[in-house]
């Protein structure tokens, strides 16, 4: 075995990579320290020194290993929101394609209450996916070249926290189409089932493609570039605002958000009124508990 062959062993060992990009990474490495290699014999340089000389100049593994390691979970982080809206756009598409195809009584009927409570942890659920996706996009824009070990951290964290709600949703309306199918005096079952499956699997592998993503949170670059682009930081800026003023962000998000859900409900207005508050609540509580894991409130310290 060559000092070549040690120095690229050494460097696979370092790596955090996918398989392609592996493959690919050691294959460039071999061919430059080849043609250093090649050069300085035309120099009349010793092969064994030549290699020697060319490894020494090359850089450590180590040191090589993080830049694309670091390189590697930037392209990760970068891919964590699209894949958190694509899995979104999936269960939205699944539940319009299996609710607008269904035949509506003609006189309009009060949902059971297993219905209502299907349907409204869905709403929950997905307001919550909503709102990590757009932590994780927000922070991934404006740190879009080369972000740090941390915030890489934290976009996949955010993206974990999107899909995950987005399983939830989905499973919370698929056992709404089931149930209102009993409701349905014609139901189009096919195309309803057709689009349950269609939010759980696009959560799923949603899910999936969240947890397998390498953003390599051990490696870092001193010199992480970071952009200052306004239009692309519009969002930090929001959410600079919500972490600045916490109690009157959430208090107004709870507001804002408690008329939809009492809208929606299905009953009537005293029956809806109960949904209105659940949601104000939730919300409040999912502020208390997701905020300080989204960057919208800094966590209590002792």
């Amino acid at each position: 075995m060559t000092a070549i062959d040690r120095y690229l062993a050494e460097l696979e060992s370092r790596l955090r990579v996918g398989g392609r990009d592996r493959k690919r990474i050691l294959a460039e490495v071999r061919d430059h320290l080849d043609d250093a290699t090649s050069g300085r014999e035309r120099a009349l340089e010793h092969h064994e020194h030549a290699i020697a000389d060319a490894v020494d100049a090359f850089g450590s593994p180590s040191a090589i290993a993080t830049q694309f390691n670091a390189e590697a979970g930037s392209r990760a982080m970068r891919r964590a929101p699209f894949v958190a809206f694509t899995a979104g756009i999936a269960v939205f598409a699944g539940l319009l394609l299996a609710g607008r195809t269904q035949q509506r009584p003609a006189v309009p009927m009060n949902a059971p209450l297993a219905t209502q409570v299907a349907f409204f942890v869905a709403v929950l659920a997905f307001q919550v996916a909503v709102v990590a996706g757009f932590c994780a996009a927000s922070r991934a824009l404006a740190l879009w070249r080369s972000p740090a070990a941390r915030d890489r951290q934290f976009v996949r964290r955010c993206a974990t926290i999107s899909t995950g709600a987005l399983g939830v949703a989905a499973a919370g309306w698929a056992i709404t189409l089931v149930l209102a199918f009993n409701r349905v005096q014609h139901p189009n079952s096919a195309v309803g089932l057709f689009g349950a499956a269609f939010m759980i699997g696009g959560a799923g592998a949603a899910i999936v493609a969240t947890y397998r993503l390498r953003v390599n949170p051990s490696d870092d670059l001193s010199d992480a570039y970071v952009d200052t682009n306004v239009v692309l930081g519009l969002g930090e800026n929001l959410i600079g605002f919500v972490r600045n003023h916490p109690a009157a962000s959430c208090l107004t998000a709870a507001a804002l958000s408690a008329w939809p859900a009492m809208a929606h409900a299905e009953t009537t207005f005293t029956g809806a009124l109960p949904w209105g508050l659940i949601q104000a609540a939730t919300v409040v509580l999912a502020f208390a508990v997701l905020g300080p894991e989204l960057g919208l409130c800094t966590p209590r310290t002792a």
